[in-house]
């Protein structure tokens, strides 16, 4: 049977058929073809990068459709009615390229471009102090653990104490 491949509004409109059978034609059979417009391809936006634990929210410019498809990085597909989607509380797992494509009328738009996802991996602190005990009057050194590139160190802690460096060392130590 012949198909119509890209249909367009000039595709629309009222078909005939007659069928032939050794020479007696049939009657006329009629079927109306309407082409609906595809929605136009959305566009993604999103409020990343984001910290590992966070919300992250996907965000359309695209109104009017009756689903919104999110597709993840790992191709999964979730559905909303609004042109919004928030990953609460989001794992490095779900970061990636994800993308989008709506329905309008019963037709799907292309995808979307995709709009990438970081998310930042949360470190585990870990404080220390050598000696964990010490007399006033003597030196303290503090201990920041992991070590980790472009990182910054904050320490606060009694008499309005503040250092920014990862091992700060306390000289003349005084009682709180």
């Amino acid at each position: 049977p012949p198909v119509i491949t890209a249909a367009t509004p000039a595709n629309a409109g009222v078909y005939q058929l007659i069928v032939l059978r050794n020479g007696c034609p049939s009657q006329p059979a009629f079927t109306v073809v309407n082409v609906r417009q595809r929605p136009i391809q959305p566009q993604v936006t999103s409020n990343a990068p984001v910290c590992e634990g966070a919300n992250v929210t996907l965000t359309t410019t695209t109104t009017g459709a009756s689903v919104y498809h999110w597709v993840s990085p790992n191709l999964q597909e979730f559905m909303t009615t609004t042109n919004s989607y928030t990953i609460n509380n989001i794992m490095e797992s779900q970061e990636g390229q994800w993308r989008l494509f709506v329905t309008q009328s019963g037709c799907n738009s292309n995808l979307s471009n995709p709009v990438n996802v970081v998310v930042n991996t949360v470190p585990a602190a870990v404080a220390s102090a050598n000696p964990a005990q010490v007399c006033e009057g003597n030196t303290l050194q503090l201990f920041a653990s992991p070590s980790l590139t472009n990182a910054t160190y904050r320490w606060m802690g009694p008499n309005n104490y503040m250092a920014a460096t990862q091992n700060p060392v306390i000289q003349n130590v005084t009682s709180a």
